[in-house]
């Protein structure tokens, strides 16, 4: 019997917080934020432990996109022959 359906836990998780099952049956425990990418939480949930990895996930900055459009790309090429054509 796994932590996570023992009956002296409670089966819900944290806000933001769901269950995966990998390839080989085990079930994960991920924070997962909008716009950013899955956290994997180790440990059983409600303990010290995966509270303090819960809360660490949750303050993660978010990871910073480059600005702009890359030289040499389809989307760059595209982009300066519209600017070239509507002169």
């Amino acid at each position: 019997m796994s932590a996570l359906t023992s009956s002296t836990m409670p089966r819900r998780l944290p806000p933001g917080c769901i269950e995966d099952r990998d390839r080989h049956g085990n079930i994960r425990i991920y924070y997962r934020a909008k716009g950013r990418p899955k956290v994997r939480l180790r440990g059983t949930p409600w303990t010290p432990e995966f509270m303090a990895e819960y809360e660490a996930a949750k303050g993660e900055a978010t990871p910073t996109k480059a600005k702009g459009i890359a030289s040499g790309t389809w989307r760059w090429l595209c982009t300066r022959y519209f600017a070239e054509c509507a002169v």
